[in-house]
């Protein structure tokens, strides 16, 4: 018994239906990846704010601890 040879469906430009898929898949692959980083962009600036005044509370919490350093020193 022979095996028959695979059919190839070729388009007009060349583009067998393999490569159509494929092409398919890449651009499935990009819009997922677009809307991936624009969903990271979302939460990064939604939670930017947040993260400016903890930095600004620890810089406080630093500054108390230089002082409460140096009046334990002097005592």
């Amino acid at each position: 018994m022979e095996a028959k040879p695979k059919r190839r469906i070729v388009r007009e430009n060349g583009d067998t239906w393999e490569d159509l898929v494929l092409a398919t898949l890449i651009g499935n692959g990009d819009d997922v990846a677009r809307k991936k980083k624009a969903k990271f962009e979302d939460l990064c600036k939604a939670h930017y704010e947040e993260f400016i005044v903890a930095i600004d509370e620890l810089r406080g919490v630093l500054v108390d601890a230089e002082e409460l350093k140096s009046d334990l020193a002097s005592d």
